[in-house]
C-alpha cells in the first residue's frame, strides 16, 4: 500500500508552530514565537502623564512705578504687597496621536488675579480701588537632553499676554494696561530625583499696547517698549501625577510717552504735558501645585 501523506495540518511548517504554541501551557513565549509577535503587535505603549497638567498656586505680589521727567518733578507709586492667585493649565494634544517630535509641542495658559489689593498716593485721603491681573497664552515646546546621566528639561514658548494694573483715578499715576508678545525659555534640572529640580527661566516682551488710559495722561507713546522678566525656582513631581513649585519672579516692563499737550492737562489728575519715561516693576512670589494627566 502507498504511504499516506500527512494531513495539512502535521506539514512541516504547522508542525512547528503546533509545537511551539503546546509548550505556550508550560514554557513563557520567546521573541521569536508567534505567540510573542501577536502579544507585542497588540500591546498598548506605556502611558505617560504628560498629556494635561493643571496647576492653582496662591502668593504675594508687589509693583512699583517711577515715572522719569526731563522738565518736571519725577513721580513714584510703591505699593504694599498683596495676595494672588494663580491658575495654569498646560496640554500637549499631539500625544494622543503621535509618539513622534510633535508630542512635545503644546498650549500653556496662566492667568493670576489679586485677591485684595488697595492703593493710597500722597494726596489721597483714602484707599483707592486697585485691580491686578495677567493673563499669558502660549506655544509650547518641551524637550529633554542629557549632560551625562543627568537629565535637563528644556522648554521653549512664543505668545501673547496682557498685564494690566488698574487704580481709581486720581492726580499721581495712571492705570496701565499692557499689551505684549512674549519669548521664554527655560531648563529645569532633577537633584538626583524628580522630587527636588532647581529651574531658571526668562522671557523678553515686546510691548505694543498700554492702554487708552495711559495714552490720555501721558501722551502718545514713542520709541520701542519693551520688558523682560526672570523666575528661578523649585518643583518636583511624583509617579503618581502630582507636582508641586515655589517661583520667584521679578518683571520689568518700561516705556516712553511725549506727554500731552501743552494746556490739556486735566485738573487733579495724572496727566503730564512733560516727556516721561516710566519703569514699571513687579516682584512676586507664589507656591503651588497641581496634577498631571
Amino acid at each position: 500500500m502507498a504511504p499516506i501523506a500527512p494531513p495539512p495540518a502535521l506539514a512541516d511548517g504547522a508542525a512547528k508552530t503546533k509545537v511551539a504554541s503546546s509548550d505556550n501551557a508550560s514554557t513563557p513565549a520567546t521573541a521569536d514565537t508567534p505567540a510573542a509577535q501577536v502579544k507585542r503587535s497588540v500591546t498598548p505603549p506605556a502611558r505617560t502623564r504628560d498629556l494635561l497638567a493643571i496647576s492653582l498656586a496662591l502668593g504675594f505680589a508687589s509693583r512699583r512705578l517711577t515715572f522719569a521727567r526731563a522738565d518736571a518733578p519725577n513721580g513714584r507709586y510703591e505699593g504694599a504687597p498683596y495676595p494672588e492667585v494663580t491658575a495654569g493649565l498646560t496640554a500637549f494634544p499631539l500625544g494622543l496621536v503621535t509618539n513622534g517630535a510633535f508630542r512635545n509641542l503644546g498650549l500653556a495658559l496662566r492667568y493670576s488675579q489679586d485677591v485684595s489689593a488697595s492703593s493710597k498716593t500722597g494726596n489721597a485721603s483714602k484707599d483707592l480701588a486697585t485691580g491686578s491681573r495677567e493673563l499669558l497664552i502660549d506655544l509650547t515646546l518641551r524637550w529633554t537632553f542629557h549632560l551625562g546621566r543627568t537629565p535637563v528639561h528644556f522648554r521653549g514658548a512664543v505668545g501673547w499676554g496682557m498685564r494690566d494694573f488698574t487704580i481709581d483715578e486720581n492726580d499721581a499715576i495712571t492705570t496701565m494696561k499692557y499689551r505684549f508678545a512674549r519669548f521664554s525659555a527655560g531648563v529645569r534640572v532633577p537633584l538626583g530625583t524628580p522630587l527636588l529640580c532647581l529651574g531658571l527661566a526668562a522671557d523678553v516682551r515686546t510691548i505694543y499696547s498700554v492702554g487708552d488710559e495711559a495714552l490720555l495722561s501721558l501722551g502718545t507713546r514713542t520709541g520701542g517698549a519693551t520688558a523682560f522678566a526672570i523666575r528661578p525656582g523649585v518643583s518636583g513631581a511624583t509617579k503618581m501625577g502630582i507636582f508641586y513649585f515655589a517661583h520667584f519672579e521679578y518683571l520689568e516692563l518700561g516705556a516712553t510717552f511725549i506727554g500731552v499737550e501743552q494746556g490739556t492737562a486735566r485738573e487733579k489728575s495724572a496727566d503730564s504735558e512733560s516727556t516721561t519715561q516710566s519703569t514699571d516693576r513687579f516682584m512676586r512670589f507664589w507656591i503651588g501645585g497641581g496634577y498631571a494627566f
